[in-house]
């Protein structure tokens, strides 16, 4: 074996010895370490520090957005295909993001929360508010319970997942409970529990989509190459599946 690629071997290898584990937590404190006996509190915090491979465990608790806008932005760094940033509950949906969350950077891993949206908090600059907005690509979004609450509360569409509308791809939206999105505007109403807008590559899978006031999963328009399959959707009231491409 040449030196190079030893060298390159070895370079590889200290890239994943140096990812790290965080935590936060109600009892936390930002100016801590951030380890698990020295939480942080906030999620912006974590956002802020944690890079590609680093895990963020987040405990049991409610954890409101402290942005301006109401929106909790994964916007500070990048992950990587084979070192992804992950952020994950630990303790299932008792972690609530009690807030708008948006995916503004590649390769990060949203796993096991319950984001708790509310319309009448957390309306958006748009005629359409999201739960969780994606703008970028090769994100995910992993076991969480997505829900509008109170549900159809606002005369304003809604949605569970919303992709943005730039052609971002290679996201993966797997094994979510998304329901209550939308509202029964006259003369029709509207609210999706995942709307894709120009995506391809993407994985739609093992998802249960339910009780909301238009489309259950929509991936249109010019969407092409998207994986959608094992999901449960019900309650619908346009359509369960609309597909365009």
């Amino acid at each position: 074996m040449s030196k190079k690629i030893v060298l390159l071997l070895v370079a590889s290898l200290c890239l994943h010895l140096r990812a790290t584990t965080y935590y936060v937590a109600k009892a936390g404190n930002d100016a801590n370490p951030g380890t698990e006996a020295q939480p942080w509190l906030s999620m912006p915090k974590a956002i802020s520090v944690a890079g590609a491979g680093d895990t963020v465990w987040v405990k049991q608790g409610i954890y409101d957005s402290v942005n301006a806008n109401s929106v909790l932005m994964f916007n500070a760094h990048d992950g990587t295909a084979a070192d992804p940033i992950v952020f994950a509950s630990a303790d299932g949906w008792n972690t609530v993001l009690h807030t708008s969350v948006n995916l503004y950077k590649k390769h990060i891993v949203l796993s096991g929360f319950k984001v708790l949206y509310d319309s009448a908090v957390y309306v958006q600059s748009d005629s359409i508010d999201r739960a969780v907005r994606i703008e970028y690509d090769s994100c995910a979004v992993r076991g969480c319970e997505i829900v509008e609450s109170p549900a159809h509360s606002l005369p304003v569409g809604s949605v569970g997942i919303l992709f943005g509308s730039e052609g971002y791809g290679g996201n993966v939206i797997d094994s979510n409970t998304i329901h209550g999105f939308g509202h029964d505007w006259n003369p029709a109403p509207h609210g999706d529990g995942i709307y894709a807008h120009s995506t391809a590559h993407s994985q739609f899978t093992r998802n249960v989509v339910y009780d909301c006031m238009r489309i259950g999963i929509q991936v249109y328009p010019y969407c092409d190459s998207n994986l959608i399959a094992y999901n449960t959707v019900y309650g619908a009231t346009d359509y369960g599946l609309y597909f365009y491409g």
